[in-house]
């Protein structure tokens, strides 16, 4: 499981996933988890990490579908990179918001690609 950091939002409390993406990575750079919620978090934390580092991707290119609320609300999470580095994801519905490091050189790390011409 992902540590988790409590959130002090307007004085509820929410979840921040803290997340080093190659602890769900084989050797070989693949998601390792197989199936159930473990490849469920992988494959939403690759969609996170593909839609936060392509730099040419249109501002309008909604971000993936949240995994914690996708079925009930069908919502979206907004991505960025802070200055550290570490991609960030925020749900405006449910409030789940996380931090992905450890991202840079996967398959799913597309700014290189989009830097190329």
């Amino acid at each position: 499981m992902p540590e988790a950091l409590p959130s002090n939002d307007g004085g509820r409390f929410t979840i921040v996933y803290v997340i080093d993406l190659t602890h769900y990575l084989d050797e070989k750079g693949m998601i390792a988890p197989q199936k159930g919620p473990a490849r469920k978090l992988a494959s939403f934390l690759t969609a996170v990490v593909a839609h936060a580092s392509d730099f040419e991707r249109p501002s309008s290119t909604p971000g993936p579908f949240c995994f914690k609320c996708r079925k009930r609300d069908q919502s979206v999470v907004d991505t960025a990179i802070d200055a550290q580095w570490r991609i960030v994801w925020f749900c405006p519905v449910c409030h789940a918001e996380g931090q992905i490091s450890n991202w840079e050189h996967t398959f799913w790390d597309l700014s290189e690609v989009s830097g190329e011409s």
